[in-house]
């Protein structure tokens, strides 16, 4: 775990640097919404983003308004510090990396909730956390002024709280963590939300007894309205709905393009689309290469191949799930269709299908993805994260020479001039550290996956007992 957060922070810290100041155009809708609530008001959808802060977009509203208000109060306090002392460009820095921070407890929440739907498999929480933590999209999107990675931990913690119940009992501290974890989720993002029923189902099976599950379905429930249903009353006062979604047009102009929630949920190539945007979904995305999604076949391909093979030897020898596993994978179902569905109630009404909506989601994809590797010989695990940890160094790479303004091409030579053009010192120093560091933690990851426990029935596992 310790390699895989080190590779993230590796990762994280240098699209903190890189990204120029507000490049990303929702940023300036995020950071203007952190600054207005920093002056003790909450902004409106259709607000104009706060004018004097550098680099900021003045022709776009406050489009982020109708999320909660929580991160928004967090990252006020580093960007009017950095306003008051005339250092915006800073504060904005040390608000991407407090909001990135939210990303780091969701990396250690996927271990331990792949940790709690797997007792006793070593290898899956490491997987689960480096899916979280490398797929290239996430160190990117989590090292801006926006609000997905506190979406995704708020989410994550809600099933680890609710996991927790049902592995361990329903002591006094649980309950209070799930009843944190609910009100929490209800003032982060609306999304983070979808893990609430599933959460409240896993505590109450925990529990076992229909009366004290009640009880903590409504203290559940109870914490997630008391701290943000005044905030979804006044979307729903402001603009017609609890979210908020589709109040306003399309910044260009054109008239948003409606379609039927079915019809966006079996149409595959939108899925497909979004599954790619996860690995080249960078901030000006159209400025990269047209073959950087196809990293993600390369992993992606054997964990299939790996869930395949555990299926058919499942169905070979007759396994039938216990009741915890039904439950389990039941609630994981159930909140992996909500986030789907969701998705596809948003682009019917003309939304974009950003691959940042399944941030909620990679927890759970780690986990599969993990089974799926644990058939497989170790050695395709340590060429997933070899892989993976390139790509995203590759990518990097794109993004700043056709992003941040520099004349080199050259590798390591244009991310030196990219933390030079960021005002920083000794930047070529920097650029080596941050790749020592990705380096490291990737070795320290795939040390502790081949020493990890394969699951029963593998070639491996029959000859580690052997031995």
């Amino acid at each position: 775990m310790i390699g895989i957060l080190v590779a993230f922070l590796a990762l994280g810290l240098a699209n903190v640097l890189v990204v120029p100041p507000l490049l990303p155009r929702d940023e300036s809708a995020h950071v203007s919404y952190a600054l207005t609530v920093g002056r003790g008001e909450l902004p409106k959808l259709d607000d104009p983003t706060v004018r004097g802060f550098p680099h900021m977009r003045t022709k776009l509203p406050i489009f982020t308004a109708n999320h909660p208000p929580l991160l928004y109060a967090i990252l006020a306090v580093p960007l009017e510090a950095g306003v008051h002392t005339g250092h915006q460009i800073l504060g904005l820095r040390v608000a991407r990396v407090t909001s990135m921070l939210f990303a780091v407890a969701t990396v250690l929440g996927a271990a331990v909730l792949a940790a709690l739907v797997l007792p006793g498999r070593e290898d899956v929480p490491v997987i689960a956390a480096a899916v979280v933590a490398l797929t290239p999209i996430v160190p990117h999107t989590t090292a801006l002024v926006y609000n997905d990675a506190i979406g995704m931990c708020a989410s994550t913690w809600l099933l680890v709280a609710g996991m927790l119940i049902l592995r361990r009992g329903a002591t006094r501290r649980r309950v209070l963590l799930l009843v944190g974890a609910a009100a929490f989720a209800a003032l982060a993002r609306s999304s983070s939300l979808f893990a609430l029923l599933p959460a409240i189902a896993l505590a109450g099976f925990g529990v076992r007894r229909w009366r004290p599950a009640l009880e903590i379905a409504a203290l559940t429930a109870g914490a997630a309205i008391v701290a943000g249903g005044w905030f979804y009353l006044r979307n729903k006062h402001l603009y017609g709905s609890f979210t908020g979604n589709g109040f306003l047009p399309r910044p260009n102009g054109k008239p948003n393009v409606t379609r039927s929630p079915f019809g966006v949920l079996v149409d595959l190539h939108i899925w497909r689309y979004m599954a790619g945007r996860l690995w080249d979904g960078f901030a000006s995305s159209s400025n990269l290469p047209s073959w950087s999604g196809w990293w993600g076949t390369m992993v992606e391909v054997p964990a299939l191949a790996g869930l395949a093979i555990g299926g058919w030897r499942a169905v070979a020898r007759r396994a039938r799930p216990s009741r915890d596993t039904v439950v389990v994978w039941g609630a994981l179902a159930l909140f992996a269709l909500t986030v789907m569905a969701s998705v596809a109630q948003f682009v019917a009404i003309g939304g974009n299908p950003f691959a940042r909506y399944w941030f909620p989601l990679l927890p759970v994809i780690g986990i599969l993805i993990g089974i799926g590797y644990g058939y497989l010989p170790r050695a395709f695990s340590a060429a997933a994260l070899t892989v993976t940890a390139v790509a995203n160094v590759a990518l990097v790479h794109r993004f700043v020479i056709a992003n941040s303004g520099v004349e080199s091409n050259a590798w390591l030579t244009a991310e030196a001039q990219a933390l030079r053009e960021a005002g920083l010192r000794g930047s070529s120093a920097l650029v080596l550290v941050l790749l020592l560091a990705l380096a490291a933690g990737i070795a320290l990851a795939i040390g502790a996956l081949w020493d990890r426990r394969y699951p029963v029935g593998t070639a491996e596992s029959r000859a580690t007992s052997a031995a």
